[in-house]
């Protein structure tokens, strides 16, 4: 099997593909090259999911500044009319 080959069914019915067949080397460099990725976009996946389903207003960086504690507004600071 090559490692851009994308692995389609119908190919594994046919069983195109010999897993146990593999030498360990080549296990082991899937695993360190693609599991983080996969593990990673599930976990990014599951996080905009979130997100979208949350009903919490989200403040945006320049809003978040104001409300640091090194960031003190007074009422001379705003403008009136």
């Amino acid at each position: 099997m090559k490692w851009l080959e994308l692995i389609e069914p119908e190919n594994i019915k046919r069983a195109k593909y010999e897993w146990d067949n593999w030498p360990q080397d080549e296990v082991d460099h899937y695993i360190v090259e693609y599991a983080s990725r996969i593990l990673f976009s599930e976990m990014n996946k599951e996080r905009d999911q979130a997100i979208r389903a949350s009903n919490a207003i989200r403040l945006s960086k320049p809003s978040s500044v104001l409300l640091s504690p090194f960031c003190q507004i007074n009422s001379t600071d705003i403008k009136t009319e």
